[in-house]
């Protein structure tokens, strides 16, 4: 019962463009965004290392909810 209330309040903040987490892994980067979890890494390629995506420790990446907000607001005012 918590974690439907949580993934509850997870889904409403993420409806009002609010995010309660900011860099996440693939897997909950590609539940928020909607991008196949399959398909970041080719995306990523696109995206500023260090605002929109970041490796650390080795092999993790993480992805920034905000950078990536920032960066498609960026390339929708161009």
């Amino acid at each position: 019962m918590t974690t439907n209330k949580s993934q509850e309040t997870i889904d409403l903040l993420h409806q009002m463009g609010l995010t309660p987490l900011d860099w996440v892994d693939a897997k909950r980067f590609a539940e928020l965004t909607g991008i196949a979890e399959q398909k970041l890494t080719h995306r990523k390629r696109e995206w500023p290392e260090n605002v929109v995506w970041m490796k650390e420790g080795g092999n993790n990446l993480y992805y920034s909810i905000r950078g990536y907000n920032k960066w498609m607001t960026q390339q929708a005012e161009q």
